[in-house]
């Protein structure tokens, strides 16, 4: 039950409003979260690193990568951000850079050139999340994930409504890309929705996922409502 009010700036790993390591329990952010550093990362609104429940973040975010709204790295249950997210490389989020993510949900603008930009996780799986900001990066961009890799079993009841835009492959309103290898298990991607426009100057686009890999995935009961556009592989459920 943490509340900080006050700009926060570092220069190198683990930065965030609430604490740079440690998991959080309903507190919330106010103030900027500013991390200077040209190659480290693991910033978040409320922590840098560690699982957060019941928080909120109101504050701006920036960083090199490993950027979110929530924690840089780690579960979020029951959080929401409506800050503007910024970071140049990988992992720039609305609630977690890397994890899963639970009931929580993001209106904050998230601005990346690098892979796994999303409004909800970069890496990792999600239930029952919405996100509503507009979602800009380069490789492996999403609505809901930037990309689910071979052990993120479940992403569903997840709705996105923003925008969508990659300069490179994997654009999906709710996943940009299914990673893995040939032999792990499947993806469930179950009763998401996506109204937002998806665009790629590249390949691999689609409305509820831009494409996969390597592994397996499984789309079912599942809309799209978004214009989608790209080059290659382009379709209105799965570019590929």
């Amino acid at each position: 039950n943490c509340t900080n009010k006050a700009n926060i700036t570092g220069n190198g790993n683990y930065v965030g409003g609430i604490s740079g390591y440690a998991s959080c329990d309903n507190c919330q952010n106010f103030g900027t979260v500013l991390n200077n550093t040209t190659s480290k990362g693991y910033t978040g609104g409320i922590t840098g690193r560690g699982n957060v429940t019941g928080s909120t973040n109101y504050g701006n975010v920036t960083s090199y990568k490993t950027v979110a709204g929530i924690t840089g790295s780690g579960d979020a249950t029951g959080c929401r951000n409506s800050g503007n997210i910024t970071g140049t490389d990988i992992e720039v989020c609305g609630i977690s850079g890397i994890g899963y993510v639970t009931d929580s949900h993001n209106t904050g603008t998230i601005i990346s050139t690098g892979q796994y930009a999303a409004g909800i996780i970069g890496q990792g799986g999600a239930t029952g999340c919405t996100n509503s900001g507009k979602v800009t990066g380069k490789t492996c961009v999403g609505g809901i994930s930037g990309t689910a890799n071979a052990g993120d079993k479940i992403i569903s009841n997840c709705i996105n409504s923003g925008d969508v835009i990659a300069t490179g492959d994997y654009a999906g309103g709710i996943v940009g890309r299914k990673s893995g290898n040939v032999n792990s298990n499947i993806t469930e991607l179950t009763n998401c929705e996506n109204s937002g426009k998806v665009t790629s100057s590249a390949n691999y686009v689609g409305g509820i996922i831009g494409g996969f890999t390597k592994g397996q995935i499984l789309i079912k009961e599942s809309t799209n409502r978004g214009d989608v556009s790209g080059n290659d592989y382009v379709g209105g459920i799965a570019g590929s």
